[in-house]
């Protein structure tokens, strides 16, 4: 049976702790498996269904727990028949993540974690999230039957927003991831954050599965996207399992992980031979699930990196878009730019040599392109985008939105402001609601923020009316 290990003390607890901290030094804890006693065979495995819970022995569940599942896991691997040529490559994979449940690879974990909730008999998740974490969680929490509770700083994709309210989750708004993390820790409920054992170990299974549909071959070089470290270490530790459990001969397998050049802590502690990743202090990028300064995870990827004899490389916001259109194009894959970076991170690194153009490569594309709607409309035809601005604006807009454009017209604002001269126009939100308004707006093209004013301690962003915004409003006067 698997059991969880402190990873400073070594203390083991079995997998129903109800923490997922020791409780004796308050380290994180991790899954441990005693791989000797595991009978796992390539047939056994090949027999069953194609998900995740395909290979249940590499899980943290034990008999009689009620999985939780919405068919995670079983996605497809595409064989690139047009970029491959593009980029030159002789085999190139697409592992594409897309097909999960919620458009997301966290599915795979959020599928382990509200298993777990169910077997604690904890009616209530929590968690802080940019993005794609709440609309996986807010999925599997309305599954199990449990409430979900999710703080999300104000910088968050507005498709994933929308997913995570579809799924029923209660949402709450904060000035700040700081202040989010402050708040989910001070919650009754089962905290799921990317260092939570059990959710990792979800994840782990994407690499499973990319060597069964190889036929039990591991790839050459995997590329894949980093934000917490978390996929890149657990396809280390996964790959690494599956020797030990005598389902692969050997593993050559190069990890190689993407950061945005704006926020590339790893990518900076590789470059410069450090062991431990340092945080950075700003972050400059678009690519928000990915954009993480303080990755938990950063010192086990590096070392996972490392190990494999693999790379870390930094790409750009407008390379990331540009693979988003070429993978769109070219494979009919539609993912989101912090996943396509994958894409350009592999070419990167194919024109710099440091991968051979006749190794087998595998990309993993861990997100869809609906999730992210800015960067989406971004791939319109000229055609497409004609007839999108000949719809005015205005006709979409109701009472509040016109308030707060002409609120705006006046004087930049950051969002307190906003709220206070509002009330004393006659019209009270709560910060939730207007949070939503100016990302809405925000999409529409109408406003855009100017840049952070600290006020009292908190960073505040603030906003003021494009000329787009301008001409809407001259329309409806």
């Amino acid at each position: 049976m698997p059991e969880l290990r402190c990873r400073s003390c070594l203390r083991t607890y079995p997998l129903d702790h109800p923490t997922t901290v020791c409780s004796v030094c308050g380290s994180t804890l991790s899954v441990e498996y005693d791989y000797s006693s595991l009978k796992v065979s390539r047939k056994a495995l090949d027999s069953r269904g194609f998900n995740q819970w395909r290979y249940l022995e590499v899980l943290p569940v034990e008999p009689g727990w009620r999985i939780v599942s919405l068919g995670e896991g079983g996605t497809f691997l595409h064989r690139c028949s047009k970029l491959n040529e593009v980029l030159g490559l002789r085999e190139l994979l697409i592992k594409d993540e897309t097909t999960n449940p919620t458009g997301s690879f966290l599915d795979r974990g959020a599928s382990v974690a509200l298993t777990r909730a169910l077997r604690l008999k904890l009616n209530r998740v929590v968690c802080v999230s940019t993005g794609n974490l709440g609309a996986s969680l807010s999925a599997y929490s309305a599954k199990a039957g449990v409430e979900c509770l999710i703080y999300v700083p104000l910088r968050v994709d507005l498709g994933k927003l929308y997913q995570m309210m579809a799924y029923g989750a209660d949402v709450r708004f904060t000035e700040s991831l700081e202040e989010a993390q402050s708040k989910a820790a001070r919650q009754q409920g089962y905290l799921v954050s990317a260092q939570d054992p059990f959710f990792l170990e979800g994840l782990k299974t994407t690499i499973w599965e990319v060597c069964n549909q190889l036929g039990w071959q591991a790839p050459d070089v995997v590329v894949m996207p980093m934000g917490s470290g978390g996929h890149v270490y657990m396809t280390w530790r996964g790959l690494k399992e599956m020797v030990e459990l005598g389902v692969l001969s050997e593993v050559n397998t190069r990890i190689v992980g993407v950061q945005p050049r704006g926020c590339a802590p790893i990518v900076k502690a590789f470059e410069e031979g450090l062991s431990h990743v340092e945080p950075v202090e700003e972050v400059d990028t678009r690519l928000v699930d990915i954009g993480l300064k303080d990755p938990p995870h950063g010192d086990a990827a590096l070392e996972a990196i490392r190990s494999s004899g693999g790379y870390a490389v930094a790409v750009s916001d407008e390379e990331a878009l540009e693979a988003m259109k070429r993978l769109a194009r070219l494979e009919g894959i539609f993912s989101e730019p912090a996943a396509s970076s994958t894409i350009a991170g592999l070419a990167k690194l194919l024109d710099e040599g440091r991968i051979d153009r006749s190794e087998r490569v595998v990309c993993v594309i861990t997100g869809e392109g609906l999730k992210d709607p800015k960067t989406a409309a971004s791939l319109a035809s000229s055609r497409a985008e004609k007839l999108l601005i000949s719809v005015k604006p205005q006709a979409k807009l109701g009472r509040t939105k016109l308030l707060i454009l002409k609120t705006l017209l006046a004087r930049p604002l950051h969002g307190y402001g906003l709220l206070l001269r509002l009330k004393k126009a006659g019209l009270e939100l709560k910060p939730p609601s207007l949070y939503q308004h100016l990302s809405e707006l925000e999409e529409m093209g109408l406003i855009r923020d100017i840049g952070v004013e600290v006020v009292r301690g908190r960073r505040r962003k603030i906003y003021e009316v494009t000329e787009r915004g301008r001409r809407v409003l001259e329309g409806v006067s």
